[in-house]
């Protein structure tokens, strides 16, 4: 078996669901399996935050994942179903792409993608890994209007209308690629790293980071191998896990 084409055991679609990942956590599904609807009426992002759906144009993907006796930090998991989408921009000549800490990609300053990672526990062990994305692919800019923040679509940067179905199946083989990278290639940890950082743009940078308590300024120096960010400020270095980063200009 080509595990690159092949590593999900289970596809399911679905007409209609509040949330892909919801419907993972609260059913029982073997390893493997992914899900997937274009119509989604209650996505959330991370904090909270909830993601904008418009039917029949918004593609929403969760895939799930029982871990093995070796387990990898969530941030790969995540940082591979990015590096999946950035593979089909690429091929969409799609220019100034990039991949926000850590689970927005980017077209220039406008996102297209948002990943959320969760992970559920038992016993004081990892039971599964859900790990959804939506993607913005044949919005127009007037369905776009309602958001706060800049966001864009397929449709808009490469100006035609995709194919839901294809644009699944070409995201699921990417997606496949990369997954089989992380967890059955040897190194395969460092191989989405280095890809990943790629993308990043924010070592090096510049970043004011917010949390619902606190906002810090200064630099980002490095990232960790379990995805925790290393950010330099005035007084001291500080680590950084969760919460908002800013890019300053």
């Amino acid at each position: 078996m080509n595990k690159s084409t092949n590593f999900f055991d289970n596809v399911l679609f679905l007409e209609s669901i509040d949330s892909t990942n919801d419907y993972l956590k609260e059913n029982n599904f073997n390893n493997k399996t992914i899900v997937y609807t274009f119509n989604q009426t209650k996505g959330r992002g991370r904090e909270q935050k909830k993601w904008l759906d418009i039917k029949d144009k918004n593609l929403a993907v969760s895939f799930l994942i029982k871990p093995e006796k070796i387990f990898y930090d969530n941030i790969w998991y995540t940082a591979a179903t990015s590096l999946a989408l950035i593979d089909i921009i690429k091929k969409s000549k799609i220019s100034d792409y990039w991949i926000k800490w850590p689970n927005d990609i980017y077209i220039k300053k406008s996102k297209i993608a948002g990943i959320l990672t969760e992970t559920i526990w038992q016993s004081n062990k990892i039971k599964k890994i859900i790990i959804g994305i939506g993607i913005n692919v044949n919005c127009t800019s007037n369905d776009l209007l309602i958001l706060e923040n800049d966001a864009t679509s397929f449709y808009i940067q490469i100006g035609n209308i995709s194919n839901m179905n294809d644009f699944f199946d070409k995201y699921k083989e990417k997606l496949s690629e990369w997954l089989s990278i992380l967890l059955y290639k040897k190194k395969g940890v460092s191989i989405i790293k280095k890809e990943w950082l790629k993308y990043s743009r924010i070592i090096n940078r510049e970043v004011e980071w917010k949390n619902q308590n606190r906002k810090v300024s200064g630099r980002i120096i490095k990232i960790e191998n379990n995805g925790t960010i290393i950010l330099r400020t005035k007084e001291k270095e500080e680590k950084i896990i969760s919460g908002e980063i800013v890019l300053r200009e």
